[in-house]
């Protein structure tokens, strides 16, 4: 990732897709970035909400990341959180979001919308109604292998 003005930067993209050749799979030039992705690129996470979820994975950072902008830009949700080719993801982006289920559903309709045009592959799931418990688990972190297990009211071990 690159940061400056859009000139430099610009230039820097260029330069590294020149060099990059046939080894690029994807790259994405932002000018005016939602201030919300760049907290999120950088690890800044929204906990605390609540809402339905929408989680959207796609094969190229790049292309979760234009994604993600397109999403906040038309519609009033929350970028709860972004991964980007972290350990385990080999590549791939990740990002979920919460709001209200038709503001959800229409931010879903955005980037899948983007990303279909585009040509890139992604994968979304919406939960309208998560649970209390999966709320509480998001707001420590997505890493599902960094969870507690949860035993929940009713749940018998066997």
């Amino acid at each position: 990732m690159i940061g400056g003005t859009t000139a430099s930067v610009g230039e820097s993209l260029a330069e590294g897709l020149a060099h990059g050749g046939d080894c690029v799979l994807d790259h994405i030039l932002l000018a005016d970035v939602h201030p919300r992705v760049y907290e999120a690129i950088v690890g800044v996470r929204k906990v605390g909400g609540d809402g339905a979820l929408a989680i959207i994975e796609t094969d190229t950072v790049a292309s979760n990341v234009r994604a993600a902008e397109a999403a906040l830009k038309a519609t009033p949700v929350e970028l709860v959180e972004i991964r980007l080719a972290d350990t385990g993801l080999s590549g791939k982006g990740v990002s979920v979001y919460q709001g209200d289920l038709f503001n959800i559903q229409a931010a879903v309709d955005v980037a899948m919308r983007f990303l279909t045009e585009a040509g890139a592959a992604a994968r979304h799931r919406i939960i309208a109604a998560p649970h209390e418990a999966l709320l509480r688990q998001i707001e420590t972190s997505t890493w599902f292998d960094s969870q507690q297990m949860l035993e929940l009211e009713g749940e018998v071990a066997s």
